[in-house]
């Protein structure tokens, strides 16, 4: 069956996917619909799609989640990262169970740092953020600031302590969706990724990837213009 996949250009999950196809050189094997609004969808995946990214082929199976995606196109397409320190994929139970806890600790714990730090500086009156003025206010936002910093000094003291990635010596899936997740942080000015050295490092072999900073151009245009609310909301809604 043909595949398609429908992203939207500012989703760090939508990107994942994308930087991943692109890495394993399966771009060819799926055909990538970038969106930047709901109303650039076909009709019929506009009025069932509840999230972004989506993936569907030409027999009627469809499947949305950047995680579940990326597992399924693995499993039809089989690929092998050419070359030493290429992206890897899992070769045994073993090697597939590292890369589902990260992917899991990206989902659960990491994201949602990140998400509330970000939208809670740019758009505090967005739905994510439950309070939008005055004390409260500052206290969800140093709430939201001191678990980010949790979870940086967390990549960097622990998770990538004494390997190159997450899952070893050999880049993963995982690396890419936790450091996707992670580029929301080009958009406001703390904190500083520079104070997290090993995290540092660890994101610029990621944006070494080819076609990263080709698919993150929207991400990158967005991240000088952080004050467009409408555009944040819309991110917000179909992000995940």
């Amino acid at each position: 069956a043909k595949l398609t996949l429908y992203a939207l250009d500012l989703s760090p999950s939508s990107r994942a996917v994308l930087v991943y196809l692109h890495a394993l050189g399966l771009s060819d094997r799926v055909r990538a619909v970038s969106v930047s609004s709901i109303q650039a969808l076909p009709p019929a995946v506009h009025k069932g799609c509840a999230k972004l990214p989506l993936l569907t082929a030409s027999d009627g199976f469809e499947v949305w989640d950047a995680h579940a995606i990326v597992t399924y196109i693995t499993e039809v397409y089989k690929p092998r990262a050419p070359g030493a320190g290429a992206l890897s994929v899992p070769a045994n139970a073993a090697e597939a169970a590292q890369v589902t806890q990260f992917l899991a600790y990206r989902q659960a714990t990491l994201w949602p740092a990140v998400r509330d730090h970000v939208f809670g500086q740019l758009f505090p009156a967005s739905p994510v953020c439950p309070v939008s003025r005055g004390p409260a206010l500052t206290e969800y936002l140093d709430s939201a600031e001191r678990r980010l910093a949790m979870e940086l000094n967390r990549l960097d003291t622990v998770f990538l302590d004494d390997a190159a990635f997450l899952c070893g010596d050999r880049m993963t899936f995982a690396d890419i969706s936790c450091a996707c997740a992670l580029s929301l942080l080009d958009w406001v000015s703390s904190p500083a990724i520079s104070h997290y050295p090993v995290v540092s490092a660890w994101l610029a072999s990621v944006r070494a990837l080819p076609k990263y900073a080709e698919v993150s151009k929207a991400h990158a245009q967005f991240a000088s213009t952080p004050n467009d609310v409408q555009q944040g909301h819309f991110a917000l809604a179909l992000i995940e």
